[in-house]
Parts: C-alpha cells; structure tokens; sequence
C-alpha cells in the first residue's frame, strides 16, 4: 500500500486519544483505517465512495461512522488534529501522480488491483490539448 494511503505509527499516536471510546460491544478493529480513510478524501478532496478500492473500509460503513462522529464532534477534533496527516497525504499523492505522468494521460475504466478507480492524472504545464491525450482503457 502507497504511504499517502495510511497513518504513520506517530500520527496515529496523536489521533487515538481523540476518538470516542465504545460504550458497549467490540473494540473498532478499524479505527486507524477509517481515520486514514476520512483524511486522506480531505487531502486530495474525493468521495469516501471513490476511495481505492481494498484499501479502506466500506463507503456505507464510512458514511454511518462520519455521521456518527461529526454529531458528537469526533470529526472536527480529527480533522483538526490530523491535520499534518493530510497535509503529509496530499503533498506525497501529488508527488506520485506527478511521478506516474509522462505526459497527460486520461485514465478510465474499471478498478485494477494497481490501478483504483478514482484515479487520474494531471496535467503537466505545457502538455498538448485535451483533444490529443491518450486514452487507456
């Protein structure tokens, strides 16, 4: 899994003290993910339902978990104190996609196990028109 996708071991140290403790039944096997997952939309500003695919929990268990904690105020104290996180995320997700870029390619189709779904490519400055991108499909 590419670094941009999870917590360092230091960030999660920071994030854990700010999330709710479960009154009753298991332990959240997926806290450390779901907090990856939530940070890293923000990073590089996608759904919770265009995450990689296998990367991340679910996009429904995501969504019931964001409406649980952005009621009590979860949300917001992750946001704020995981903000090197997705600061950390966004710049090293540029840095790959600029890597991947020989020119400017536009990327379709379904997921791949190298290749998720939300993918895309950006442009580098001075590439030719849309109209002469390459397509893969």
């Amino acid at each position: 899994m590419a670094n941009y996708l999870r917590l360092t071991d230091a960030e999660w140290r920071l994030i854990q003290p700010t999330l709710p403790v479960p009154k009753r039944g298991p332990k959240r096997p997926q806290d450390r993910a779901t907090c990856a997952a939530f940070l890293f939309a923000q990073a590089v500003n996608v759904s919770l339902e265009s995450l990689p695919i296998g990367h991340f929990p679910p996009a429904m268990f995501l969504r019931s978990t964001e409406a649980r904690w952005r009621r009590d105020g979860t949300l917001q104290r992750l946001f704020e104190v995981g903000a090197p996180a997705t600061q950390r995320m966004a710049k090293q997700f540029d840095d790959h996609i600029i890597r991947l870029s020989l020119d400017r390619v536009m990327v379709s189709g379904k997921a791949t196990k190298s290749l998720p779904r939300w993918t895309h490519v950006r442009q580098r400055a001075g590439s030719a028109d849309r109209a002469s991108a390459r397509k893969i499909r």
